[in-house]
């Protein structure tokens, strides 16, 4: 029969194996727990890196260097397009010519914050609208929108100068989102919903303000 000493031994072996297994448990856990952590901290960061307004990007339209070809250009020297504009990675942005680079904006059509941040010192709705023209959409704001409770880039109805009117108020015709609506798509670019051309009798008295304006749509109220 084994002595009382060999029965001790027998149960402090056991009994050391059994300790040595629940330690390598809790390790085994506490890595999983720390690899658990890591991951949300990699999906966080993922998450994190998403474009927002004010972000820089370099997709926006470039003066042409030819004096022969007056079209816009992209970084590397090709066509510059509204539909290749995607570097700001995410559906309702699109990178705008700012201060001689490039800056994430809302595009036009899409939903705007409420709140009009202040960026050295200036108020900027954020909306963009150098990127669809050199001109002519400059007054685009942040309002809301004819037969919506949200706010939305847009332009406003005409209003001052006519020649004001030439560089504020005229809606934007390529915005893909609005031009896969159909041919009156653009329309959608004006706060209002609507827009149109002036006639003599509801634009502007004189002569030379009807001569600057005449024959331009501008965005007004229907």
């Amino acid at each position: 029969m084994p002595t009382r000493s060999a029965v001790l031994c027998c149960l402090f072996a056991v009994t050391w194996a059994s300790r040595n297994t629940h330690m390598e448990m809790l390790v085994a856990g506490d890595t999983a727990t720390v690899g658990s952590s890591n991951l949300a901290e990699t999906l966080a960061n993922r998450t994190s890196t998403k474009f927002k307004p004010g972000d820089a990007c370099d997709c926006y339209p470039r003066p042409s260097a030819s004096e022969e070809d007056d079209g816009r250009k992209t970084k590397d020297g090709e066509e510059y397009t509204v539909e290749g504009n995607t570097c700001c990675q995410e559906p309702n942005l699109i990178c705008e010519p700012y201060m001689n680079k490039g800056e994430c904006r809302v595009r036009i059509g899409m939903e705007c914050p409420n709140a009009i941040p202040i960026v050295n010192g200036l108020r900027t709705t954020y909306c963009a609208y150098g990127a669809y023209d050199e001109g002519g959409s400059s007054g685009v704001t942040c309002a809301k929108v004819e037969g919506s409770k949200t706010r939305k880039c847009c332009i406003p109805n005409y209003s001052g100068m006519a020649h004001q009117a030439l560089a504020n108020n005229q809606p934007i015709y390529n915005e893909p989102t609005l031009m896969a609506k159909g041919n009156q798509g653009y329309m959608e670019s004006c706060c209002s919903g609507w827009a149109s051309t002036l006639s003599e009798a509801d634009g502007y008295m004189f002569e030379s303000d009807q001569k600057i304006i005449r024959g331009v749509t501008l965005c007004m109220s229907q």
